[in-house]
C-alpha cells in the first residue's frame, strides 16, 4: 500500500516487493531534492540582491578573498538586453525558489519536475555564457587576492 495524491491509500498489489522498495528509496532522495533547490535559491537571491543593489547605488563590491568583481559588473557585459545582469539574476533566483516551493508541496508532479530540470539547465547555460565573458572579453576573472597582478 502507498499514500495516494489527496492522502487516500491506494493498494499496489501489482507491484513487486522490489519494486516497492525501489520506489520508497526513490522517493525519499526525491522528497530531499526541493529542500536543496530551496536551499541554493535562498543563497542566489541574496548574492543577486546584494549585486543589484550595490550596482545600483555605484558603491564598490566588498570582494574579500577575491578581486576583478567591479571590474566585470561596471563592464558593458554586465547588462542584457538593457538590463542588469543582477537584476536578471534576481529574477531567475525568486523564480526558483517559487518553483522549489512547489516541488516541496508536490515532489511527484512530472509537470514542475520538468519545468525545475528546463529551470535549471537555462540557468547553467546563462552562467556559462557569463563564465565565458569574464574569460574572453572583459579579461577580469573574480581571481584570488593572492595572484599576481599583470
Amino acid at each position: 500500500m502507498r499514500a495516494g495524491r489527496a492522502g487516500r491509500v491506494v493498494r499496489s498489489a501489482h507491484c513487486s516487493p522490489e519494486r516497492r522498495v525501489v520506489y520508497s528509496v526513490v522517493m525519499r532522495r526525491a522528497s530531499r531534492s526541493p529542500y536543496f533547490m530551496t536551499a541554493f535559491a535562498l543563497i542566489g537571491i541574496a548574492d543577486a540582491f546584494y549585486v543589484a543593489q550595490a550596482s545600483d547605488t555605484g558603491r564598490p563590491f566588498w570582494c574579500a578573498i577575491l578581486e576583478g568583481c567591479n571590474t566585470v559588473v561596471q563592464s558593458p557585459y554586465a547588462r542584457l538586453f538593457g538590463v542588469q545582469a543582477s537584476h536578471s539574476g534576481l529574477a531567475f533566483y525568486l523564480h526558483m525558489f517559487a518553483l522549489a516551493v512547489l516541488l516541496a508541496f508536490d515532489p511527484l508532479s512530472r509537470g514542475l519536475g520538468i519545468g525545475a530540470f528546463v529551470y535549471t539547465a537555462a540557468g547553467v547555460c546563462y552562467s556559462g555564457y557569463f563564465a565565458y565573458l569574464q574569460l574572453a572579453p572583459i579579461r577580469a576573472v573574480v581571481s584570488t587576492a593572492s595572484s599576481p597582478r599583470p
